[in-house]
């Protein structure tokens, strides 16, 4: 098997591609592998080059992180667990300092 690499018309990658042992590489792809560390990988005929602008870069990697759903669970279940603990602290100190309750 031989990886190959899919592009688009512009030459921005598409996809990964696995051929068969003598499958010929498709029109559409390129056998040249992608170093890692592109954004956008893009294929100029010759090389890979970055397909985004310094401008896009930066604001892909200043766009804030979302938590998932799951994520968001675990901190409110979290934070759950830390108001039920601080609440009992505070009746065991109530009820063991505090005179005359009825």
């Amino acid at each position: 098997m031989i990886k190959v690499i899919e592009i688009d018309s512009n030459g921005l990658y598409v996809t990964d591609v696995l051929l068969q042992d003598g499958e010929e590489v498709p029109t559409n792809c390129i056998a040249t592998q992608c170093s890692p560390g592109f954004y956008l990988p893009m294929w100029n005929g010759t090389s890979w080059i970055e397909g985004l602008t310094q401008a896009q870069i930066t604001a892909v990697t200043n766009t804030p992180v979302v938590p998932t759903l799951a994520e968001q669970l675990v901190i409110e279940q979290k934070y759950a667990n830390d108001l039920s603990n601080n609440l009992s602290q505070f009746m065991d100190y109530i009820f063991t300092n505090v005179p005359n309750l009825p």
